[in-house]
């Protein structure tokens, strides 16, 4: 016999004398899947990507939604150096963080942004260029 799960909401279910059972609506931060463009550095034992773009969307192939997945190496190709910095967190390794060192990538994750700093939870790292030192210049 093949087993089920049963889901219930356990609002309620629970009485502690002396704690609400109210639950918080406060909204949660949002997360959003986003693409950014930089270079991938490190400082300490943390990694960053420096020098990068604002977070980045293109649409779905179907056209009904925006996200950083559809960003594409073309498009980050296309990408001027930035100002900005994110924390990258996450499985670094998994996703070859530190192979890409000084090299300018495109980096797909969750945002997180707070008022310390903004991080970057690493989903994807692809090289767009072997290294960081725009032309030209």
């Amino acid at each position: 016999m093949k087993p089920f799960l049963v889901s219930l909401p356990l609002a309620g279910l629970f009485c502690i004398p002396g704690i609400s059972s109210q639950v918080d609506q406060t909204e949660a931060p949002r997360m959003e899947l986003v693409a950014v463009v930089g270079c991938v550095a490190r400082d300490g034992t943390e990694w960053f990507v420096t020098d990068a773009s604002r977070p980045l969307f293109a649409p779905s192939l179907d056209g009904s939604r925006e996200s950083g997945q559809w960003v594409t190496v073309e498009m980050a190709k296309e990408q001027v150096g930035g100002t900005l910095r994110y924390r990258l967190i996450g499985a670094l390794e998994h996703y070859s963080v530190p192979m890409h060192e000084g090299h300018r990538v495109l980096a797909r994750g969750l945002l997180i942004e707070d008022d310390d700093e903004t991080r970057l939870n690493v989903t994807a790292v692809v090289m767009v260029e072997p290294t960081c030192a725009e032309e030209g210049l």
